[in-house]
């Protein structure tokens, strides 16, 4: 579902991801910004009975720019132009505070990118080598191999999101609102919306094919994965191997695990297919004859 009810949702789940990363519960940032814990909770929903006055108390207590407020107008002139039967042209939310946020979080200070999560409304606590992101409320995440990882983005990026049957590559949304990848050693990490989990269970591992190089792991509720620039052992440190250019829209998990399979498969050169729990297998459809395999 698309629209202004949708995007309030989103700017609620932006809320409680940047009042659990700054350590608040919803009764003490209800105390910081002079309101009801029922209004926080009311928010963090998505309820369209919120002030604009609310957000900008929010921002105040949790140090986030301008990021809610901006959402909100945008939010209120797309209900707009909703109601007058006019179609959906609202613009980006907040480009020039999604830039500024970015640049933080792509520097090499710890402060400075603990305020570039904060601005985005991602929940970034600090963890044992730095900073890590905690996955659940606002994003979750798919691990997998670097190989597998590094030719995944690469795919993404080729494709620009379109369908290709030749290369066995699914439609995905445009890399540039979508494709976050973090680095850290021999592992990526995709960032993906949270929730719509295609199996059960908590931070499951994927096994894949012999050959392909290890597992595909979920982190999702309250799972937590290394943040940039943090620290990893060996004196290495965690980094963006891919971030938006545009503000950021996180694909669906379910719609990367085709793509997954593909670059998993042909990066450990094994047979193709992730196996689920119960026994089901996903596995990229056959090449065409004489079609050449993904570089």
């Amino acid at each position: 579902m698309t629209g202004p009810p949708a995007t309030r949702r989103e700017l609620g789940r932006r809320l409680a991801g940047a009042r659990k990363a700054a350590g608040y519960t919803q009764q003490q940032l209800a105390a910081a910004a002079g309101y009801s814990r029922s209004t926080v909770s009311n928010a963090e929903i998505g309820h369209p009975d919120v002030a604009r006055v609310f957000w900008a108390r929010c921002e105040k207590a949790l140090k986030s720019g301008r990021a809610f407020t901006l959402a909100f107008d945008q939010i209120r002139a797309a209900e707009r132009r909703e109601a007058a039967g006019l179609p959906d042209v609202v613009p980006d939310a907040a480009p020039g505070a999604f830039r500024q946020a970015r640049r933080k979080i792509t520097s090499d200070g710890m402060a400075e990118a603990l305020a570039g999560y904060r601005d985005l409304g991602w929940p970034a606590q600090p963890g044992d080598a730095g900073m890590e992101l905690v996955t659940g409320d606002v994003l979750d995440a798919l691990e997998l191999p670097r190989a597998a990882g590094m030719l995944a983005v690469s795919l993404w990026l080729y494709s620009r999101g379109r369908a290709d049957e030749i290369l066995r590559l699914p439609a995905l949304p445009h890399p540039a609102r979508s494709l976050a990848v973090i680095a850290a050693g021999e592992r990526c990490y995709f960032l993906t919306a949270p929730g719509s989990c295609p199996w059960a269970g908590h931070e499951p591992a994927l096994a894949l094919a012999p050959g392909a190089g290890g597992v595909i792991r979920w982190h999702a509720a309250g799972g937590r994965i290394p943040a940039p620039p943090s620290g990893l052992p060996g004196g290495q440190r965690a980094s963006w191997a891919h971030l938006p250019s545009h503000p950021v829209r996180l694909a669906p998990p379910v719609a990367l695990l085709g793509l997954l399979a593909t670059a998993a498969a042909t990066a450990g050169h094994g047979p193709a297919g992730l196996t689920l729990p119960g026994g089901i297998r996903v596995i990229p459809a056959p090449r065409p004859p004489g079609s050449q395999p993904a570089r």
